[in-house]
């Protein structure tokens, strides 16, 4: 069914299948205008059509706008067909039969075909006449017939010559009248060719009387684009017409009866176009190039070739075809034009010159690509072939001559390659040389081909052998037989008998070598013997390499009992603990360590150690390349191991019988847990000594077997200014505002007993001067161990480890200064922000470290946004009230260039390093910063601590740079409000 659909489908609508029908013929079209469609009976689609195509019983004949057609019938009339007129041919005997669904027409009868039939809008009319031209025109209310030429008959009705029969469609009444004017010039189906313009000159002879007439010329048939309408009186009317394309005219007499349709087409004279196959030609030796013009034909029957020659002389060729081809006699230009030679079209163009170059014929060059000594090894006396190529230009013949002890064999190829077949052994010469067409021959390439017998040499490996390694990159030998008086052997190696790729070649003096290879498979190894100039070739021998063997799975001992060492963790230095404190203290680890069964082939162990016999549970899997296992973090218990060798191709073995595993704790080697100290009284952050004359007593819990402790009392939280450290004998100690200098302030105190110690805890003294109040007798109920202490002055210190939250509304003033042109911005930028990190660190030479990052967002010139963006690290080394440091930053910078004619953002970013230095003056906190890099920046603030927490300031900041000749620079000046979040690494 899909098949016979789409059958259908190509019968419907293929153009390519409305043949000709010559078989059915009943008409021709003799002559058309423009566009002319076609429909077949049975078909969907429209075809073009041309004069001397046939017409069938049942074709429709469709005219375009501007477009006409006339149409002869085998046995029927003369029909012409106005413009946007559909004509079917509905059928054809002694009686013709036609439908006129749209438009006008002339129809043409004689007394070989004096009948016509012919339906408008569903009703027929018949006509009959020896000698007539009828005009048939369809209106919305009526029907016109005008009789042209001789008497007709509708029907009973005789029409008279010049009379027009009016049939109204609602009434069917029937009108004869007189046509008043019978039009003379132009004739019916003008056609007239015209350059700019051409004058028209309209004539009529009246028939009634001498009224005067309209003349009305239209552009469509239906007359509703008018192009001109005027009442003459005259019987003439001369217009100029500049416009091409189809005209319709008619005269109007007083009594509005109108005349015939009368057409003639305007055409413009346009130069013909010529094109040349080729524009370059080439004189040789022995050929010249033909030339070959051609130009659309366009239904013109004749036209004059003019050529003129390079010296000059002009000759002109009268031709019927649209071509013209000649071969050039000298070299030089040649100029070709063409135009219409037609009596009809007397001001028809010349088309502009056609230039044609003729040069002599350009040598040939030609470059061999096959080497000009090549040697090859006829390995089994059959015929090998070797391909000769060359470079050079198409459309040349080249002669190859092949010479081997004077016997000359000769090709002829018009390729830039040639196969040869050679066989028998020794030296062929070869020879190339190009000619083309024209005669010019090429330079000559040559070269020679040298064909060898292998040398029988005995080879090891022999061919076939099979070669196992146990290592990719193990070394494999080769050996060959000694050559009696060999001064060099050269080893060749390759993947392919022919040798195309070699992949190790060697120059060796011994009658051996050795590679290694990458890769296993299939190789090919030959020796070259050099005997001074002369070298010979063994025969290819072909080996396998392959990996050895896989391993046997290893075997162990059933059980296997241990005692746990420990050892000291080497500490290592972690980025991260600049800024989390790691979580507990490094101490030694517990370690298992046993031997493996050894295996010279294995590049590896793997050993997986499982907490349960179904080894489920898997504790860790260690990979080790030496025949011994340390297993860290190691506990005492019972566990079940295995293994598995690795060998150097990375092929696993099957992993050995499993083995019970029995951690020990050796005795000697246990080492008490420390134990953190319990503090007591008084609680964190607890105020106390409210009075200088106040004291406090500090207390904990006692670590059994311990008498001795360490009570230290320090203004920092890092305990880097102590302020007291003593021994005690006792779970208590008594403080007092003296050992404080009677200050007030935030203090930090802990207690340590060997490897025990407490969490640091904050005391909030106030040692405020004595109130003058009845004295108060404190009764101690804890005793309370005296012990003598030495009072060190102290110095309130600031914690050292907080998070910084700085908001930094500010004025931004930025210029941009180029050799032609300027960018300048001013403005406030609101949203600005930084957050700063500082940490204390242990290290020799710095105390802090502090990590900073800023940025600033907003709008300028109404339409770009930026981003500003700058993170710094600073390390910081503290020494007698000043803070300094190297400091390394990233800064990005939107800056402001012209892109066409508009101001366009870009990024710009550097690396940079520099310095910094801090102090105080007073309440005052200074900083000071300079970087450099691809920019330079500088900084400075000064900043007041208004509560505990809040601070505020101001700051400037300055960045200039140099990007492609343009100068750009920041200047930044603002306040700074921050917040400070303390970190207290205690309760």
């Amino acid at each position: 069914m899909s098949a016979l659909a789409l059958m259908s489908l190509y019968v419907l609508y293929a153009p390519k299948s409305q043949g000709n029908g010559d078989e059915m013929k009943v008409a021709s079209i003799v002559e058309q205008l423009k566009t002319v469609k076609r429909k077949r009976d049975f078909y969907q689609g429209w075809i073009d059509v041309k004069p001397g195509d046939s017409l069938s019983q049942n074709d429709e004949i469709y005219t375009h706008g501007q477009s006409s057609a006339k149409i002869n019938f085998i046995n029927g009339p003369e029909i012409s067909l106005f413009e946007n007129s559909l004509l079917r041919i509905k059928t054809v005997n002694k009686t013709n039969t036609f439908s006129l669904d749209k438009g006008n027409l002339i129809a043409k009868l004689n007394k070989d075909s004096p009948n016509l039939d012919i339906e408008l809008g569903g009703k027929k009319y018949s006509f009959k006449s020896d000698n007539a031209n009828i005009q048939i025109e369809q209106g919305s209310g009526e029907n016109k017939f005008l009789l042209l030429d001789g008497k007709a008959r509708l029907k009973d009705q005789e029409i008279l010559p010049n009379q027009v029969v009016i049939q109204d469609l609602k009434t069917g009444n029937i009108k004869v009248k007189t046509i008043p004017f019978i039009p003379e010039s132009p004739v019916h189906n003008l056609r007239r060719y015209f350059v700019k313009d051409t004058s028209v000159e309209f004539s009529w002879k009246s028939v009634v009387d001498d009224s005067p007439a309209t003349l009305t010329i239209a552009k469509d048939a239906n007359f509703k684009r008018i192009f001109y309408s005027e009442e003459i009186t005259a019987n003439q009317k001369t217009l100029t017409l500049s416009e091409a394309g189809t005209y319709f005219w008619r005269l109007t007499g007083k009594d509005q009866v109108s005349g015939p349709i009368k057409t003639f087409t305007l055409i413009e004279e346009m130069p013909v176009v010529v094109n040349a196959r080729e524009s370059i030609l080439y004189k040789g030796p022995k050929l010249t190039d033909k030339a070959f013009i051609s130009w659309p034909k366009n239904n013109v029957a004749n036209f004059l070739l003019r050529l003129e020659s390079p010296d000059k002389k002009t000759e002109e060729i009268k031709l019927s075809k649209s071509n013209y081809e000649f071969t050039p006699s000298e070299v030089g230009t040649y100029q070709v034009s063409v135009r219409v030679d037609s009596p009809e079209r007397p001001l028809a163009l010349w088309s502009s010159p056609l230039s044609l170059s003729v040069m002599e014929a350009h040598p040939v060059s030609i470059t061999a690509i096959t080497p000009p000594l090549l040697e090859k090894v006829n390995y089994n006396d059959q015929q090998t072939s070797q391909v000769l190529s060359w470079t050079g230009p198409s459309s040349v013949r080249y002669k190859v001559r092949l010479i081997k002890d004077d016997i000359v064999q000769e090709f002829e190829t018009e390729q830039t390659s040639l196969p040869i077949n050679l066989k028998d052994k020794g030296e062929y010469s070869w020879e190339v040389q190009g000619e083309t067409l024209s005669g010019v021959t090429s330079n000559k390439i040559a070269g020679k081909i040298v064909i060898k017998s292998p040398l029988r040499l005995a080879q090891m490996p022999s061919e076939g052998a099979v070669i196992e390694l146990e290592k990719p990159d193990q070394l494999v030998s080769f050996k060959w037989d000694k050559v009696e008086a060999s001064a060099l052997y050269q080893f060749e190696l390759s993947d392919d008998p022919a040798f195309k790729k070699i992949i190790v070649a060697k120059d060796v003096e011994t009658n051996n070598a050795s590679t290694s290879l990458a890769n296993t498979g299939r190789y090919f190894w030959r020796v070259k013997v050099k005997k001074g100039e002369n070298v010979e070739y063994s025969s290819p021998v072909s080996v396998e390499i392959k990996p050895s063997p896989p391993l046997s799975r290893p075997e162990i001992t059933p059980s296997l009992k241990i005692k746990l060492k420990y050892l000291e963790e080497s500490s290592s230095f972690n980025i991260f603990d600049l800024f989390i404190g790691r979580a507990h203290a490094e101490g030694p680890v517990a370690v298992a360590e046993w031997d493996l069964p050894a295996n010279s082939r294995a590049k590896s162990y793997i050993v997986e150690i499982y907490k349960d016999s179904d080894l489920q549970t898997l504790i860790t899997r260690i990979e080790t390349e030496v025949p011994h296992v340390i297993w860290k973090n190691a506990t005492p218990g019972v566990f079940y191991w295995r293994v598995s060798y690795v060998d150097f191709w990375g092929r696993k073995t099957e992993f050995s019988r499993v083995s019970t595993l029995e951690a020990e704790v050796n005795p000697e080697l246990l080492k008490p847990e420390p134990v953190e100290i319990q503090l007591l009284l008084p609680k964190h952050r607890a105020a106390i000594m409210p009075e200088e004359e106040d004291s406090a007593l500090l207390s904990w819990e006692a670590i059994p077997e311990t008498k001795t402790y360490q009570i230290s009392i320090s203004s920092d939280l890092e305990f880097t200014q102590i302020l007291l450290s003593k021994k005690v004998n006792a779970t208590d100690f008594k403080i007092n505002c003296k050992m404080f200098d009677n200050r007030e302030g935030e203090y930090y105190w802990k207690v340590e007993a060997q490897e025990n110690a407490s969490k640091r805890r904050m005391l909030q003294i106030g040692c405020a001067p004595k109130k003058v109040e009845p004295p108060v007798v404190i009764e101690e109920k804890t005793p309370v161990v005296e012990i003598k202490t030495e009072v060190v002055p102290v110095t309130k210190k600031e914690n050292e480890h907080y998070l910084r939250l700085t908001f930094k509304p500010h004025k931004l003033s930025y210029e941009n200064k180029a050799n032609q042109y300027s960018a300048e911005v001013s403005g406030t930028v609101l949203n600005s922000w930084s957050v700063l990190y500082q940490k204390p660190i242990g290290m020799k030479y710095f105390q802090l470290i502090s990590p900073t990052f800023s940025f600033s967002r907003g709008k300028v010139f109404k339409e770009i946004t930026f981003m500003d963006m700058d993170l710094n690290l600073k390390m910081i080394r503290k020494s007698d009230g000043l803070s300094w440091g190297p400091m390394i930053a990233f800064a990005k910078k939107t800056i402001y260039v012209e892109s066409n004619l508009k101001i366009a953002d870009e990024g710009f970013s550097s690396p940079l390093a520099g310095v910094f230095v801090r102090t105080k003056l007073g309440a005052i906190d200074l900083n000071a910063e300079a970087g450099f890099g691809k920019l330079l920046f500088l900084h400075a603030d000064a900043m007041v601590k208004i509560k505990s927490h809040y601070g505020a300031g101001v700051f400037v900041d300055n960045v200039s740079f140099t990007k492609e000749e343009n100068k750009h620079s920041f200047m930044s000046f603002g306040l700074m409000f921050n917040y400070t979040f303390d970190f207290l690494d205690i309760e």
